[in-house]
């Protein structure tokens, strides 16, 4: 796992130098937006894919973390957090929504998952665990199953961030469709 944390955390490094040292190719610009560009990409591509690396980066330093003791090798322990710290600030400046989620998931789960499922935990402690993650899912169904009932779809998607075709690429469409019709 050390490994592991080392050569995705690697990339999300290099993918952070990329944003600061080559601004064109590091941060996603789109021509329809007045404002600067605000989200990271890095060397990924795309500001989502930066996201999920971030995510991962996060998963694999954390986990090293639980596991290395500060006074057994601090130059491990360095590595770990810069890498941690990097992806971090990579994962918020990236604006990825979905990534943002599953990494507070991934996070909680890593820290209170061993406590909980320990020999020594009590099995009340169990049984709610068990009971959050059955609530989790039904929420999780239930929300998927909402969106049919909402009657402002345009509204609820705006707060979320997103258009109310679900597929990010509306604006994209529209401005191609005004394109061809200059024809």
């Amino acid at each position: 796992l050390p490994y592991i944390s080392i050569v995705i955390g690697t990339s999300v490094v290099v993918s952070v130098i990329t944003v600061f040292a080559l601004p064109d190719i590091g941060l996603e610009a789109f021509a329809w937006e007045d404002e600067l560009p605000s989200r990271w990409r890095g060397a990924t591509g795309n500001a989502n894919g930066l996201g999920r690396l971030s995510a991962l980066a996060i998963w694999a330093g954390l986990a090293v973390l639980i596991s290395t003791s500060f006074k057994s090798n601090k130059l491990k322990f360095f590595v770990h957090g810069v890498i941690l710290l990097a992806s971090i600030a990579s994962l918020i400046n990236s604006e990825s929504r979905t990534s943002q989620i599953v990494t507070v998931i991934i996070v909680i789960l890593s820290l209170f998952l061993p406590h909980l499922l320990s020999r020594r935990a009590e099995k009340r402690k169990k049984l709610y665990l068990i009971l959050g993650f059955a609530t989790l899912i039904i929420v999780s169904i239930a929300s998927i199953y909402s969106y049919r009932l909402e009657s402002d779809k345009a509204t609820a998607y705006s707060h979320a961030g997103r258009d109310s075709d679900m597929s990010g690429r509306a604006s994209i469409w529209e401005d191609a469709r005004e394109l061809i019709n200059l024809k």
